[in-house]
């Protein structure tokens, strides 16, 4: 019997309904790992729950989608991933640095 999967266009679909949507497809997340030559599912387990580009782009693929709609608060408008990597930490040595040279130029 396959399951509904009922979502919002603007919110993530939640783990069991990637799963569930996965599974109605009769895919699981160590068939989709040996698929693309992976050791083991831990990066899709990942991607379930935080952002792993590589990852996401392969379920959405699995489920002919874009990513952006399994989870769109991790893409932009256009589709392009958000990158939600911190930038580095800037020591506030490095701070005084740069802002002497911004002076001085």
């Amino acid at each position: 019997m396959k399951s509904k999967v009922n979502y919002t266009e603007k919110e993530d679909w939640s783990r069991a309904q990637v799963i569930a949507a996965l599974h109605d497809r009769g895919i699981t997340l160590v068939a989709l790992a040996k698929t693309h030559g992976l050791a083991d599912s831990s990066s899709f387990s990942t991607a379930l729950s935080r952002c792993y580009p590589m990852a996401e782009k392969r379920i959405a693929a699995a489920l002919n989608v874009h990513p952006m709609k399994l989870w769109p608060s991790r893409y932009n408008e256009d589709g392009t991933h958000i990158n939600h990597r911190l930038p580095p930490y800037i020591f506030p040595t490095q701070q005084l640095l740069i802002s002497k040279k911004v002076i001085q130029n």
